[in-house]
């Protein structure tokens, strides 16, 4: 009875009524002696049907169900759609933007555009102007086909057109009898659809991703959904932390999340990070305990608190509530400094001439003349041109033209980077090393660099995984080996790297070779091939005792009914699908196609990073941001997409909604693919860390570039010269 609580006392069973409660007022508590407590809401009352996407929920007959959520952001170029887990509203971009030319696949359209997301073409004309004729467009070839029918028909009569075939749609166009297959379409992503004896079938959809940890199903509009199993262990796919397990989130969704943090040295005098890209660890000495107080030098700050192990204060107001001055605060001393906006002189003028009589040759002044006297204004962050090349971004402050020194930084250590005074150009000048000593080259493909020549120079690195079948090289930009499966030339010889294999040729992009035979045509010997040599060896076998069964002499009798065991030579035969001398292993689909370690114990692919699928042959094109993409695409939620004509632009992700990030100058939905970071020394070069996620700036000609944080809003903080929000 499940409506009681059974427990024991002093050897009696004792059965104690079960409560059902669930202190909601909308509903009415019952008991199923069979399934337990049942809550059902009270008709006309408000409720909760678990759906974020839902609006106005109301209980009728029983049953809680809401209105559906609208969201539509009036743009015909994007797929709109309601978030499950946040109930935000998501706008995508179409992947074929109205009016761009595309490929329908289809040889018999031409002046292919993409029209609703959907690419269409106009139908190719075939027209012979012959009557006597059927005009046809070849599916296969794209080319035209004149045919004389064989049987000639009437609308009227139709009939002579039946072919007998079940499956087809028959029909009378222009004196000819057409035949076209039978659509069959239930409109549910769980089902294959065909044709059988006139009839349209629906086979169930077999969902199955091969992971033993997750819980697979269909959705009838989606297709299949692969679902972690609540406390197993997963991936989130990040570096920095251990123990990844699936948890319980909201409304019946599960997410893989990091047990804990992989650097943590137990050091309280550490300052600990983890590098996202790689998963190093870095364990700073703490220079600025955190939230304690400190003194960040600078007087034009308050309140000093330690912030990410640096000392931050902020900004000193030195408002003095008159709008005609320019508020200002000295950082050498701190003092607060209002100047009036306008300055008047003692010079004559004329009002008619006022432009040759008050000219100071400043552009930071507006120059008039009033009542026969000059008077200056003060042009306070408006642009300007200080004369000094080297310098950009000029603004007037106050009355002086000042600007951002130029940036030259070749990201190289054996130059030196300064800026051309006369030119503005940027000079990296070599530096000269010291003969015979160690030195850096900045090329992260070579080893111990030394000093030869006064020329930085190291020895390229070695990248070799010992397998003939694979391309080796070293990735520039990380100096980490690669190796890439090669793809051999279809029934040409080559080489598997088994040294076990004779006569190896290519075959659908696959090396393979026959088997070596290493039969010493002795019953009294275990004959096998040395997977490392090449070798036969023929192991004597220990026949006392053996009896008329020879299976006995077969390890563990081929783990029956997996294999059985040949009689001569006393080694296993496995069937299809099981390996290992004993056939107790099973096979992995096309041996996880070179990117992937098969794990016998369960014959499923474990995949290499950037693969994917059952037999890991399917290339993943997963982006972090920008960076991963071309020049006219933008990162949205892992994938590179093209930049739409209404993107939002951005200096920081201040400017976009909580659920975006700011990257390559643009708001983008993409939190749950960007790398987390603490500051820009986590992420790569070309990247900075904004609101804890790395991210690439937008263009350095927005004159976003900062010295300090006092230069940034008083919720940022200046990093890698960017303002941008702290984590």
């Amino acid at each position: 009875n499940a409506c009681t609580v059974d427990s024991c006392s002093n050897g009696q069973c004792l059965i104690t009524p079960k409560i059902c409660d669930d202190g909601n007022l909308n509903t009415t508590d019952t008991c199923n002696m069979a399934t337990g407590c049942i809550f059902t809401c009270i008709t006309g009352t408000t409720c909760n049907d678990g759906n974020l996407c839902t609006i106005n929920d109301q209980c009728s007959n029983s049953q809680c169900t809401g209105t559906t959520k609208t969201c539509n952001d009036q743009n015909s170029e994007t797929t709109d759609t309601c978030n499950l887990i946040t109930g935000e509203c998501t706008f995508t971009p179409f992947t074929c933007p109205s009016g761009s030319s595309c490929n329908d696949g289809n040889l018999c359209t031409i002046n292919d555009q993409c029209s609703n997301n959907q690419c269409k073409g106009t139908t190719k004309t075939c027209n012979d102007q012959n009557s006597q004729t059927v005009d046809t467009c070849n599916a296969s070839t794209g080319e035209c086909t004149f045919t004389v029918p064989a049987t000639t028909c009437t609308i009227s009569n139709p009939s002579v057109c039946n072919d007998g075939e079940p499956c087809t749609v028959d029909d009378c166009v222009a004196g000819a009898c057409r035949h076209q297959p039978k659509f069959c379409d239930d409109n549910n992503a769980c089902t294959l659809d065909s044709c059988s004896n006139g009839q349209c079938l629906a086979t169930p959809k077999i969902c199955d991703d091969g992971n033993l940890n997750t819980t697979d199903t269909c959705n009838m509009a989606t297709g299949c959904v692969f679902t972690c199993i609540e406390g197993t262990s997963c991936d989130d796919g990040e570096l920095c932390t251990l123990e990844d397990k699936c948890a319980y989130i909201t409304n019946n969704v599960f997410q893989c999340i990091g047990g804990k943090s992989k650097c943590n040295d137990g050091d309280a005098n550490t300052f600990d990070t983890c590098n996202r890209n790689t998963g190093e660890c870095t364990f700073a000495p703490v220079v600025c305990p955190g939230s304690s107080l400190c003194d960040d030098k600078n007087l034009c700050t308050l309140n000093d608190k330690c912030l990410l192990n640096e000392c931050k204060g902020t900004k000193k107001t030195c408002d003095d509530g008159n709008s005609t001055t320019i508020d200002t605060c000295n950082p050498t001393t701190g003092e607060c400094t209002n100047t009036q906006i306008r300055q008047g002189s003692n010079k004559n003028c004329m009002v008619a001439n006022s432009a040759a009589d008050c000219n100071d040759s400043n552009p930071c002044t507006l120059d008039t003349c009033q009542a026969g006297i000059c008077f200056y204004d003060a042009r306070h962050n408006s642009s300007c041109d200080d004369g000094n090349p080297c310098t950009t971004a000029e603004t007037c402050f106050i009355t002086q033209c000042t600007g951002t020194p130029k940036v030259c930084d070749d990201q190289k250590t054996n130059t030196t980077d300064s800026c051309n005074a006369t030119t503005g150009e940027c000079v990296f000048t070599p530096i000269v090393c010291q003969e015979g000593g160690s030195c850096n080259d900045d090329n992260l493909c070579t080893v111990n660099d030394l000093c030869s020549n006064s020329q930085c120079a190291g020895t390229p690195k070695v990248c070799d995984d010992q397998n003939a079948n694979t391309a080796d090289s070293c990735n520039a930009t990380n100096g980490e080996c690669i190796f890439t499966p090669i793809v051999c030339q279809e029934g040409g010889p080559c080489d598997d790297s088994n040294p076990c294999t004779i006569n190896d040729l290519c075959s659908n992009s696959l090396c393979a070779g026959i088997p070596k035979i290493c039969d010493d045509e002795n019953l009294n010997t275990r004959d096998e091939c040395n997977q490392s040599t090449g070798e036969c060896l023929n192991t004597p076998i220990n026949t006392t005792g053996n009896t008329s069964n020879n299976n006995s002499a077969c390890l563990n009798n081929c783990s029956k009914p997996n294999g059985r065991c040949n009689k001569r030579t006393n080694t296993c035969i496995c069937k299809k699908g099981f390996t290992g001398d004993n056939c107790a292993q099973k096979e992995c689909p096309k041996n996880c196609s070179g990117t992937g370690k098969c794990e016998n114990k369960t014959g499923r692919c474990l995949c290499n990073p950037g693969f994917t699928g059952k037999d890991c042959s399917i290339q993943a094109t997963v982006c972090t941001n920008a960076v991963n993409c071309s020049k006219q695409q933008l990162c949205e939620k892992g994938k590179c997409l093209p930049i739409s004509k209404n993107k939002e632009t951005c200096i920081n992700s201040s400017e976009c909604t909580s659920r975006a990030l700011c990257d390559a100058g643009y708001c983008v939905d993409n939190l749950s693919f960007a790398i987390k970071c603490l500051n820009s020394s986590t992420c790569k070069q070309v990247e900075i860390c904004d609101k804890g996620f790395c991210v690439v700036p937008p263009n350095l000609s927005k004159e976003l570039l900062c010295l300090t944080s006092d230069d940034c809003s008083e919720d940022e903080i200046c990093d890698k010269k960017f303002c941008v929000l702290p984590p």
